[in-house]
């Protein structure tokens, strides 16, 4: 079965550019292609939605022109081609950013589904030549394959809303994925593109109900072509892309950037666990035809683990919420999401004592993720306390952010034993957040030398550089991405 839904009537500004769409030459930016050509719309939302995050009614597709690419300088990547940089994607990328084994990483499974959808294959070749180049140390300068694949993808995009047929929910989601992707992944984020992102991502997620096509009921797990491992139900895919989408969201926001849809989602707790929930699914209809993999967890295990995971991700922007407007939108106040940590460690006491006493030799020891959630609770603890006015690092230090950045790096220290974390994003944010807050120079040294992530690099290089003349608070983080005189 496919995931679709049939697209509103559309009018056009300028019918031209239903044209061929050729390789820009000479190379311009996609900002001076946009001055050259119109772009389509679809009617706008006219129902306001009332969140944190209110913004006027917008066409779904007016905030495109602010997404495309603005890099005038690329580099020639003459010997690579696309299939290599898939090749890489699906084999090194991918499960560099997962801690499963690679046949089971989310982005390689993504990979399986995007090859004959042509915008999301476009993206995701953005993406992949981009990280290509960054895995060989080539600096951050975009490749020209990445910048070409990128601006055809955009246009796709502008022309989706064509009504041809029915809308395609995977592609268009898989499209947004591959976005907040290849824009986190500049030396610093781009707040304005990602905040149109967001809020494009919730208006074609609201306009055509895909949340509550990733809460139907009517999913068949057991069907013989399912539990073969042959197909995924496109239920389930779109869930885990859904999930996914959150999550990307929900981290952007702590710069500031972004946060509409991760508060979207926030907003409905019964239907985000059902999300949640059935993306999860995603990963035992794998068949497993030599058994489970050394280093693999039993499942039930493993689901604890990602539970934990999952409600940390949620109480990330919670934090991001309260960071930003004084106020909680679940709990009340701070207090009360200060207990709520505190009764999930007791709930999880188990993971948290395997982190703690966890030894390589050991005959039961942590894994990476049991590691890298636990760095990412130290981390939320520490981001609670200096997530309004309280400066990082300053005098006096309460003694349960004395703990909590104490137990995070010996919990960062045991995932860095263990396993690659170059590309775990809410373990780098975590690093980030113990070095700006510790005043040990071994510490710090130490983070700055496992903190990968480019653009996390960036800011926590620009902080350290503010503290020098003043406290930074996290209203000097985001001003500082912002670009702000600090």
């Amino acid at each position: 079965m496919s995931i679709s839904s049939p697209l509103p009537s559309l009018s056009y500004r300028d019918s031209s550019i239903i044209g061929p769409v050729g390789s820009p030459s000479p190379l311009l930016t996609p900002e001076q292609q946009v001055d050259e050509e119109s772009t389509p719309s679809l009617p706008g939302i006219q129902e306001e939605y009332h969140v944190l995050h209110y913004y006027p009614p917008i066409n779904l597709l007016d905030p495109m022109p602010l997404l495309l690419m603005n890099y005038t300088q690329t580099i020639p990547t003459h010997d690579v081609d696309d299939i290599q940089a898939l090749s890489f994607h699906r084999t090194v990328f991918g499960p560099l950013k997962s801690t499963r084994t690679p046949a089971q990483s989310a982005q390689s499974l993504f990979v399986d589904y995007v090859v004959d959808k042509k915008m999301a294959l476009h993206f995701l070749l953005a993406v992949a030549h981009s990280e290509l180049s960054l895995y060989y140390n080539n600096g951050l300068v975009l490749p020209q394959k990445s910048y070409l694949h990128f601006d055809q993808g955009t246009k796709l995009l502008r022309y989706a809303s064509t009504p041809r047929g029915p809308t395609d929910h995977v592609n268009m989601m898989l499209s947004f994925l591959y976005m907040y992707m290849f824009w986190m992944r500049r030396d610093q984020p781009v707040p304005q593109k990602l905040r149109e992102l967001s809020r494009t991502v919730v208006d074609y997620v609201r306009t055509y109900k895909v949340d509550e096509l990733c809460t139907n009921d009517d999913v068949n797990l057991f069907s013989e072509t399912f539990a073969a491992g042959l197909l995924i139900p496109d239920q389930v895919l779109l869930a885990r892309i859904f999930t996914y989408l959150y999550d990307r969201d929900g981290f952007c926001s702590f710069f500031g950037c972004g946060g509409s849809f991760a508060t979207f989602v926030n907003d409905d707790y019964s239907k985000r666990r059902k999300i949640w929930r059935l993306s999860r699914t995603a990963f035992l209809l794998f068949p497993e035809e030599n058994g489970l993999p050394s280093d693999s967890l039993p499942e039930v295990h493993e689901a604890a683990i990602l539970e934990l995971y999952f409600m940390l991700i949620t109480i990330h922007h919670e934090i991001n919420i309260y960071s930003q407007t004084g106020c909680l939108h679940r709990y009340g106040d701070e207090r009360r999401l200060k207990e709520y940590l505190d009764e999930l460690k007791k709930e999880y006491s188990c993971i948290f004592s395997l982190v703690a006493n966890s030894e390589p030799l050991n005959t039961c020891h942590a894994s990476l993720m049991e590691c890298v959630t636990v760095t990412f609770f130290y981390a939320l603890q520490i981001y609670l306390h200096r997530s309004c006015k309280s400066a990082f690092g300053t005098d006096p230090v309460p003694e349960e952010v004395n703990c909590a950045l104490s137990s995070l790096v010996t919990a960062a220290y045991s995932a860095v034993a263990l396993g690659p974390i170059q590309l775990l994003e809410r373990f780098q944010w975590s690093l980030f957040i113990g070095g700006v807050e510790t005043r040990d120079p071994v510490h710090r040294e130490w983070i700055i030398t496992h903190l990968s992530d480019p653009a996390l690099r960036r800011v926590f290089q620009l902080v350290q550089d503010a503290k020098r003349h003043s406290p930074v608070t996290m209203h000097s983080v985001r001003r500082i991405v912002d670009g702000e005189p600090r």
